[in-house]
C-alpha cells in the first residue's frame, strides 16, 4: 500500500501544473481537437486488445491493457514542454489530447474493475460499485478539494513558496484520501485542477515540478519499477511491451495524423503530434501498483506493463522533445 502511495503521490504531485487546463476555449471553438482526442484514444485501445488477444491474452486482460495504453503520461509531458519553453499549436493539442486520453483511460479502467467484480461475485451491486459509484465518490473529492484550496488563496497572504506547499498538502490529503477509500486518485486529482482552474486559481504561481523536491521524487517511478519484479522478469515481458507499444503508436500516428486536416493541422505537425503522445511510463507505473494492490493482473501482464513503462521512461522524453524542436515552438536558449 505505502508504494502504490508514493508512486501516485509523485506521479501527481509533479503533473498538477494545469497549464494545459487553460486553453479549454479551443475545445468549444475547434470541435476536431476532441474529435480527434477520441478517435486517438479509441483505435489505440482496440488495436492494442486486438494484438493482446493474438498473443493469448484474455478478453479482460486484453481490454484492461487496452485502457491502459491509450492514455499519455501528462508529468513527462508537462516536464519537457517547461523544460522548453514550448508555445504553439503543437504544444497545445498534446496538451489538449493528454488530457483526453487520460480520462477515457481511467474511466475504462474502472469499468473493467467493475466486470470482473460481477464476474467473481455475480452481484451487480458489485458491478455497480466498482464500476461507476467509485468513479463519482472521487469526482466528488477532487470537486471539494478544488473548492477548499482556492477559498483557502482568497483569505491567506501567499508567496510562491506557500503556492506549492498548499498545493502539494492538497495533493497529499487527497491521495491519502482517495487510496485509503480504495478510489481513484488519478481521477479525484485532475478534477482537482480543472475545478481549480474554473475558480480562477492555477499551480501556475507554484514552482514547476513541485521544484526539487518533485525532481527527486520523480526518481522513485524508476526505482518502483526496478524494486517491483525482477530483471529476468522484465525480459520475459519485454516482447509483449515492446509489440503493443508499437501497435499503440501506431493507432496514435494514423488517428491524429488523418484528422490533423480537419483542426487546421497539416499532416507533418499532425504526426509531430502523435510523436509527442508516446510517454505513458508513469502512468503505467502508478496503475500497475493500483492494479497490482487489486489483485486485477496475473504476472504475465504485469511483466509487460513493466517493460513497456521502464521503455518509455527512456524514450518518451526524448520523443517529446523531438516532435517539440521539429515543430519549432521551442523557446529555450532564444533570450537574448
Amino acid at each position: 500500500m505505502a508504494r502504490g502511495y508514493v508512486v501516485g503521490l509523485v506521479f501527481w504531485g509533479i503533473s498538477l501544473q494545469a497549464r494545459w487546463l487553460t486553453s479549454h476555449k479551443h475545445l468549444k471553438t475547434n470541435p476536431w481537437v476532441p474529435l480527434s482526442g477520441i478517435v486517438e484514444s479509441s483505435l489505440s485501445f482496440a488495436l492494442v486488445y486486438l494484438g493482446a488477444q493474438a498473443m493469448s491474452f484474455t478478453y479482460l486482460e486484453s481490454a484492461l491493457m487496452g485502457a491502459l495504453f491509450m492514455a499519455t503520461s501528462p508529468s513527462t509531458v508537462l516536464q519537457i514542454i517547461h523544460q522548453t519553453r514550448a508555445s504553439g499549436q503543437l504544444t497545445e493539442r498534446v496538451l489538449h489530447h493528454t488530457a483526453i486520453n487520460l480520462v477515457f483511460a481511467v474511466i475504462t479502467v474502472q469499468l473493467l474493475m467493475g466486470v470482473q467484480a460481477f464476474e467473481q461475485t455475480g452481484l451487480l451491486i458489485d458491478a455497480l460499485y466498482d464500476g461507476f459509484i467509485v468513479a463519482c465518490i472521487s469526482v466528488v473529492l477532487g470537486v471539494l478539494m478544488g473548492l477548499v484550496i482556492p477559498e483557502l488563496f482568497r483569505w491567506l497572504p501567499r508567496t510562491a513558496t506557500d503556492a506549492t506547499l498548499a498545493f502539494a498538502l492538497g495533493v497529499c490529503l487527497l491521495c491519502a484520501l482517495t487510496m485509503s477509500m480504495k478510489l481513484l486518485p488519478m481521477l479525484s486529482c485532475f478534477v482537482f485542477g480543472v475545478v481549480c482552474r474554473y475558480q480562477r486559481i492555477t499551480v501556475g504561481v507554484a514552482k514547476q515540478g513541485f521544484g526539487t523536491a518533485g525532481e527527486l521524487l520523480s526518481l522513485l517511478l524508476f526505482v518502483y519499477v526496478g524494486a517491483s519484479v525482477s530483471f529476468v522478469s522484465l525480459a520475459e515481458g519485454l516482447m509483449v511491451g515492446v509489440s503493443v507499444l508499437l501497435l499503440r503508436q501506431l493507432a496514435k500516428a494514423i488517428a491524429v495524423t488523418s484528422l490533423a486536416f480537419g483542426g487546421g493541422l497539416q499532416w507533418d505537425k499532425g504526426f509531430s503530434v502523435s510523436v509527442a503522445l508516446a510517454p505513458s511510463a508513469s502512468f503505467l507505473v502508478l496503475m500497475t501498483a493500483q492494479l497490482d494492490l487489486a489483485g486485477f493482473t496475473r504476472l504475465a501482464v504485469l511483466q509487460a506493463l513493466l517493460s513497456a513503462a521502464l521503455i518509455m521512461g527512456a524514450v518518451g522524453p526524448l520523443l517529446v522533445r523531438l516532435a517539440i524542436l521539429r515543430s519549432k515552438e521551442s523557446l529555450a536558449g532564444q533570450d537574448g
